[in-house]
Parts: C-alpha cells; sequence; structure tokens
C-alpha cells in the first residue's frame, strides 16, 4: 500500500474509466480504456456495474470487467476496482430492473435499510469477489462509491453499518490477498466548506469511512458549474478554501495509521444537471487543462501520494470528435511524474 508521509515518495496519478460514460460520449469504450492505457497512469479505477453484471437474477456476466482486466493485465497495469451498489457516473446506483422496480425507499432515504437491497448486494459482493480475487492485478477494493453521501436521482445514502458489513464480508473472500480496502467521501470545495456544520459533516463521513476501511478515499471538484438565467456560468473557488481541509482529513488518515487518496479530482468541465455532457465549446478558462498540474501540485504538497483524474473520457472526445489533443496532453504530462505504484 501507498505510504502516507508528506515527503519522499513520489506522488502516484492515475484515472478512473466507466465504459458507460465512454459509450454515452459516443466513444468506443474499448478503444477508449486502450488509450488510458497507453498514457501509462500509475493506477486505474473501473467499477462493476450491477445492471450489466446482474440483469437476470442470480446469473452473472463479468464480461466487460473481465475484458478490462485482460488489457490491464497485458499492460501490467494496475487496478483499483470499485464493488457495491453503487458504482462511478451518473446516475450512482446501478440496481438492476428486477430489483430497482420492487423498491419504495424514499427520497433522501437510506437505501440499506431495505432488506432486498442488502440480501441482493451481499450476493452480488459475493459473486464479484468470487469471480474476481485471482486477478493480481487488482491492487485495491473500492467498496461503494460515496456510500455515506446522499447522491443520485433520489438523494439516497448507504448505512455505515451496512457498509461495515460489506467492507467485512469483502475481506472474508479475500483473505489470502491482503488487498487495502478503499472508501471514499465527497469533499465540498464552495465556501460554504468553511461553515463548522459543513466541516463537521466531511469529519464525520471520514471518520465512518477510516472505522472500517483501510484507505480514505476523497473527491475533490475545484470547478462548478451553475444554471443561471439559461446559461452555464463556471466558478472555481480559490485553493485556500479547501487546500486546508484535505491537509487535514489526510493528518486524521495518518494519526490513525491509515493511508488517504485523491481517489477523483476534477479533470473536466461540471455541468450543471446529472449526467449531461459539457458543450463542445466550454466557456471560459477554469475547467482548462492547463490546470490539471496545479490542482495535482496542492495536493501532493497537502500530502497525498494517490492520485485519480476524472475525466479521461472527456479528454477522448475532446481529441477524436473535437481535434483537441490539450487534455491529453496535460494529463500524460502530470503521469510521466510518477515513479509506479508500490
Amino acid at each position: 500500500m501507498m505510504g502516507s508521509d508528506r515527503g519522499g515518495a513520489g506522488v502516484q496519478v492515475g484515472v478512473t474509466f466507466s465504459p458507460r460514460e465512454a459509450t454515452y460520449r459516443n466513444l468506443p469504450w474499448q478503444a477508449t480504456f486502450n488509450a488510458a492505457l497507453d498514457a501509462s497512469p500509475a493506477l486505474v479505477r473501473v467499477g462493476v456495474y450491477w445492471n450489466e453484471v446482474e440483469a437476470t437474477p442470480g446469473t452473472y456476466d463479468f464480461s466487460t470487467v473481465d475484458w478490462l482486466l485482460d488489457q490491464a493485465s497485458l499492460r501490467q497495469q494496475r487496478v483499483l476496482l470499485t464493488v457495491g451498489m453503487k458504482a462511478p457516473r451518473w446516475p450512482e446506483y446501478y440496481f438492476p430492473e428486477w430489483l430497482a422496480s420492487r423498491l419504495t425507499v424514499a427520497d433522501r432515504g437510506v437505501v440499506s435499510d431495505d432488506a432486498q437491497v442488502r440480501t441482493a448486494t451481499r450476493a452480488l459482493l459475493t459473486a464479484t469477489v468470487e469471480h474476481l480475487r485471482d486477478r493480481p492485478m487488482v491492487a485495491a477494493w473500492q467498496v461503494e462509491n460515496e456510500p455515506l453521501d446522499a447522491a443520485g436521482p433520489h438523494s439516497w445514502r448507504i448505512d455505515a453499518d451496512f457498509l461495515a458489513e460489506e467492507i467485512a464480508l469483502v475481506r472474508s473472500l479475500d483473505p489470502v490477498g491482503r488487498r487495502p480496502i478503499v472508501v471514499n467521501t465527497f469533499v465540498d470545495t464552495q465556501p460554504g466548506v468553511l461553515l463548522p456544520r459543513a466541516r463537521s459533516a466531511i469529519w464525520s463521513r471520514a471518520r465512518q469511512a477510516l472505522a472500517t476501511a483501510d484507505v480514505l478515499g476523497l473527491d475533490v471538484y475545484p470547478s462548478r458549474t451553475l444554471r443561471v438565467f439559461g446559461s452555464e456560468l463556471t466558478v472555481r473557488w480559490p485553493a485556500w478554501i479547501w487546500s486546508g481541509l484535505l491537509g487535514e482529513l489526510h493528518d486524521l488518515a495518518s494519526t490513525e495509521g491509515k493511508d488517504a487518496w485523491i481517489v477523483e479530482v476534477q479533470a473536466e468541465p461540471w455541468t450543471s444537471t446529472g449526467g449531461g455532457l459539457p458543450a463542445p465549446a466550454w466557456p471560459g478558462a477554469a475547467v482548462a487543462p492547463t490546470s490539471v498540474e496545479g490542482v495535482v501540485g496542492r495536493l501532493e504538497a497537502a500530502g497525498y501520494r494517490t492520485i485519480l483524474l476524472w475525466g479521461v473520457e472527456h479528454w477522448e472526445a475532446q481529441r477524436s470528435q473535437g481535434q483537441d489533443s490539450s487534455w491529453w496532453t496535460a494529463a500524460s504530462a502530470v503521469f510521466g511524474r510518477t515513479s509506479g505504484v508500490s
């Protein structure tokens, strides 16, 4: 596992990849994944999407995940694998239709309170880990994606007790590998995070994650896009608002003898509506390729040695559909400063 010292070890910069997002952007997802591997990131995060894996109850199809891991193996590429009911990208929860049609969870409710969800999620985790635990390129398991955060079209969240049960199940199914367990949470970067109530909520989720996980994962988006009078307005919050908090969260993990990773850091525009695509010509330079190195530098200064960029599908869409390779150039320069995952 990565060390947690602020000095010495080189920063490891990687990416998150979603075949669903590549397809949504009219990209061939296999070619897009290979393009990501061509850039030689230190670590690649991929997710197991429940509605694809178990379209029929009790019948599991891991062909997409197997293909991704086969390609990773050919490149000796290490992978962070996200497992559970939530996975990267909107709409967050990927319940198969046979389960989704039975749910009666209220908006802003705790989805893991549903007995059907708990039973089916345990079965999914068991099938997933048993199928993939012999893959040596799986460097770590991420159990759920932002489980303690309210997210998705219904603003559901997962209870900390059930999350702990999920983690215990994954550990029991993969006892020999001793792969670290990552749990991530969203860290707001807007001025409201300076208020005690907002900071307290982030600290509470971080402590809950650290209670059972080996690695605290944090998701950071310094720029936000708002819809104002029908137009998109991009705002980039100054680093002084959020960098100190991230340094404190890194220290919190260190005091417990654990590590903290940046599981997502923004390297694409944030649209004002969930699941929406950025405009072809995004207004302003707040979310520009030139911002990548500066943000990574801030995170490195705060102590982080594992940092995963968010937006590889956007980079490829810009290159293949807009003849703009600047995102890839910026990301590759940051990958080039890494020294490999240890």
